[in-house]
């Protein structure tokens, strides 16, 4: 196969050049100098070591999983502050609502109390102040 240098290799995805230069220090992939001092190192080595490349494929599927990721935690985010938004709003109803049967229950109250006072008054014997008074 053909030969190729690290910076390419790492561009190309075989791996980063941390590992690469791991490798070639523990001597699991092996390295050719050129007379002008550049690392060459055969496709066939970084296959057999590393696989085929990934970076690309890889990279893409990373970049849309991030992407799609990133935009659930959106989604997410925004659901539950609209959901503790409509939490609120439901305590807040409850609340009203509960002032407004108390309210009503008070209102009810003060009716009964005036048709009793109404009737007390019908009641009573009609006729003048005085006659009232003295009860002739």
């Amino acid at each position: 196969m053909s030969e190729i240098s690290i910076k390419e290799a790492i561009a190309a995805g075989w791996a980063s050049r941390a590992t690469i230069y791991r490798e070639i220090k523990a001597g699991a992939l092996s390295v050719k100098k050129t007379s002008d001092n550049r690392s060459l190192v055969d496709t066939s080595e970084l296959i057999r070591v590393f696989g085929e490349p990934r970076l690309r494929d890889s990279k893409d599927e990373t970049n849309q999983h991030d992407a799609r990721h990133s935009s659930e935690t959106t989604e997410n985010a925004i659901l539950k502050e609209r959901l503790e938004g409509l939490e609120r709003d439901r305590m807040r109803l409850e609340r009203e609502v509960a002032e407004a049967k108390d309210r009503e229950a008070w209102l009810k109250q003060q009716l009964e109390r005036q048709t009793n006072l109404l009737g007390q008054v019908a009641a009573q014997p009609s006729g003048s102040f005085w006659r009232r008074l003295i009860g002739k």
